[in-house]
């Protein structure tokens, strides 16, 4: 009897080594049904630098057959196009399924080439100085990650976790012990940091709250409070990090030395000044693009949360800490990252882009999320503020000098956030993010552009790893010395 079918197979074992192929050779024609075919596998060169990002593939299944697919980032996002269309025939065969006539095939198409906006010696530079600062037994650190972008489209040079994993072991074969033990670690080295993991954000949030402090009318640029170290409501004491207090301070000098005493003012109100309150940061926080996904292209993003008061009962010492990115505020360094090029582009958020182009569809076009949200005036305020930052008496002390050694001004913004961690100890998360050229005007900026100093924007995040001064900012100064060196 003779039928028609379409042919299933089954993978029966996966990376045989060459002994047992031999013998599986020898005994074929005993084998009815079974074959030994040849794959291309992937050979991920630069390993646990780009093990997030790109990801790695894995056995999968489609219409009941084995298939390699993409199983995380890149490779599994763009999976369609690099994987391109399966063949297919349709053989009749007799009654042992022995191959007997050709019926109908159809040609495979092969994938397409995707290229990345990642810069790849960045990215190993990145990996590097994050293992280097979590490893050192007298660093407290447990994880990190480092996100850059370019402010003018929004594409990403940069994205690292730490700890990573060795994508070739996944793609090539891992065993389920060697799984098992990877999932196990606690240090979580498939956790993707960057995009995957919330922290409160710390002083860097204060951008946000300064923009919705001068576009609300709570404060003129120019409008002081004076710092004596702390303010108080009935019992409750809410210290600046610099409890001698600061002195006169307006938002430009508050962001300059991360004054928390002006933020507390202006964002819960005291002193016969009202106040944002958390619905009107909660909103501004949003126009940022907090609370929400920035549509990067790869999978596994959170949203993060920003508290608007109603979760739970909601008192004016949470619009204090809140106004300083504490208490019940989630962010992502991605997120951080994608505010900060803003304040470096002129006024645009854009979607981040980790892939450039696709062969055969050409390159990705940037997405512009928002733009020109604050007043001219006052975004030149804010910038400003975060350039004071870089300079003497700004708390990025680390990257003191830049300009005299690369002629490229600078802008940034340290945070240290508090939390509790499992064993119930407080620690402190630290955080710097940082962007360059700073320009003072459209003027310069095009000048600095046409001068080949390619712009970036980076974020340096340590999981428990101390202050954003003294522990996230020298990691970053490296990074931009490599950057402008190149």
């Amino acid at each position: 009897m003779k039928f028609l079918y379409t042919q299933t197979n089954i993978i029966l074992a996966t990376s045989v080594s060459k002994d047992q192929i031999l013998i599986l050779e020898a005994n074929i024609s005993d084998l009815v049904g079974v074959s030994i075919e040849t794959a291309p596998a992937r050979d991920y060169l630069h390993g646990s630098a780009f093990s997030h990002l790109v990801g790695y593939v894995g056995l999968g299944e489609e219409e009941g057959d084995p298939v390699i697919v993409g199983k995380t980032g890149v490779e599994e996002q763009y999976d369609h196009q690099l994987s391109g269309v399966a063949g297919d025939k349709i053989v009749q065969v007799d009654s042992i399924g022995t191959s007997y006539r050709l019926i109908a095939s159809k040609r495979p198409l092969p994938g397409k080439d995707i290229t990345l906006n990642v810069d790849i010696g960045l990215q190993n530079r990145a990996l590097e100085l994050l293992g280097n600062e979590i490893k050192d037994p007298k660093k407290e650190a447990v994880g990190g990650a480092v996100v850059a972008q370019d402010p003018l489209d929004g594409s990403v040079l940069a994205l690292v976790s730490y700890p990573s994993f060795d994508p070739n072991l996944m793609s090539s074969g891992i065993s389920a012990s060697e799984l098992f033990a990877l999932s196990q670690d606690p240090s979580k080295p498939f956790f993707n940091r960057a995009i995957s993991a919330v922290y409160p954000p710390g002083s860097v949030f204060k951008l946000v709250t300064a923009s919705a402090v001068l576009m609300e009318n709570i404060a003129g640029v120019y409008d002081t409070i004076v710092d004596e170290g702390f303010i108080q409501i009935g019992p409750y004491i809410y210290r600046n990090w610099n409890t001698g207090g600061e002195g006169a301070v307006n938002i430009i000098k508050a962001l300059q030395v991360s004054n928390d005493t002006y933020f507390y003012i202006m964002g819960g109100g005291y002193g016969g000044i009202g106040g944002l309150g958390i619905q009107k940061l909660h909103q501004w926080a949003l126009k940022f693009g907090f609370n929400e996904l920035t549509g990067i292209d790869i999978g596994g993003e959170v949203s993060g949360f920003i508290p608007d008061g109603t979760h739970r009962e909601w008192y004016q010492g949470d619009d204090f800490i809140s106004s300083i990115g504490q208490g019940d505020l989630l962010t992502t360094p991605l997120q951080i990252n994608n505010m900060m090029t803003y304040f470096a582009n002129g006024g645009y958020l854009f979607k981040p882009r980790i892939v450039r182009s696709i062969d055969g569809v050409g390159e990705i076009e940037p997405v512009v999320m928002g733009q020109d949200m604050i007043d001219e005036n006052y975004y030149d305020a804010i910038r400003k503020g975060i350039h004071a930052v870089v300079n003497p008496g700004g708390t990025a002390y680390p990257v003191y000098g830049f300009y005299a050694r690369h002629g490229v001004q600078l802008a940034g913004k340290t945070g240290t956030s508090e939390f509790i961690n499992s064993k119930g100890e407080e620690k402190t998360h630290a955080i710097f993010s940082v962007f360059g050229p700073y320009f003072d005007n459209e003027y310069e900026q095009e000048k600095i552009v046409s001068e080949a100093h390619r712009p970036i924007v980076l974020t340096v995040f340590l999981e428990s790893g101390g202050g954003g001064s003294q522990d996230a900012a020298p990691i970053a100064n490296e990074l931009l010395e490599y950057w402008f060196s190149k």
